[in-house]
């Protein structure tokens, strides 16, 4: 699996600020998002390997940002509207 390489922008009021930088076999494509109710702490931990994303407290579509660094609208088209 190629998972984007994240890394934390800014701290916001309600969680964090962060750029997903995707594979160049996967278009290389950068976004950027807010991601509410994750702290860096939660996020540094699991970037090391402790815990599922599935127990970090963020949306099933922050989730899936954090795993592929796709937007919503790619997650949409990909997947169907949750």
């Amino acid at each position: 699996m190629f998972r984007p390489t994240i890394e934390v922008l800014a701290t916001t009021p309600d969680g964090l600020f962060v750029q997903a930088s995707r594979s160049p076999m996967l278009g290389g494509t950068v976004t950027q998002r807010e991601i509410v109710g994750l702290t860096e702490e939660a996020l540094e931990r699991w970037l090391a390997g402790h815990g599922l994303v599935q127990d970090l407290p963020i949306s099933i579509w922050d989730r899936e940002f954090l795993l592929t660094g796709l937007t919503d609208e790619e997650q949409a088209e990909l997947f169907g509207e949750e």
